[in-house]
């Protein structure tokens, strides 16, 4: 009956709500937010990367530290700069 329920509310869901896809738009966006991640961490440039958060942004690091906001991010990956020379590529 669970599994009855659920397919019910899925089609329903598929048919009452306005599904849309990605726009191409969207996918430029996304490229361009992501070249430019790659180009400040590359070039190791915390702050580059601080503009590309938001005050509510929030990363987990490695050790599972949560950072929240820009400024923590920007000042972990200033940090990480010091102690490591790694590129990212992607």
């Amino acid at each position: 009956m669970k599994k009855g329920s659920f397919f019910l509310l899925l089609l329903c869901t598929t048919f009452y709500t306005n599904l849309q896809a990605q726009s191409m738009a969207d996918e430029a966006a996304m490229a361009t937010v992501v070249y430019d991640f790659m180009r400040a961490y590359n070039q190791q440039d915390a702050t580059a990367l601080q503009k590309l958060y938001t005050e509510f942004a929030t990363r987990i690091d490695q050790e599972g530290e949560k950072l929240v906001g820009a400024n923590q991010i920007a000042a972990f990956f200033a940090e990480q700069f010091k102690q490591n020379d790694a590129t990212v590529f992607v």
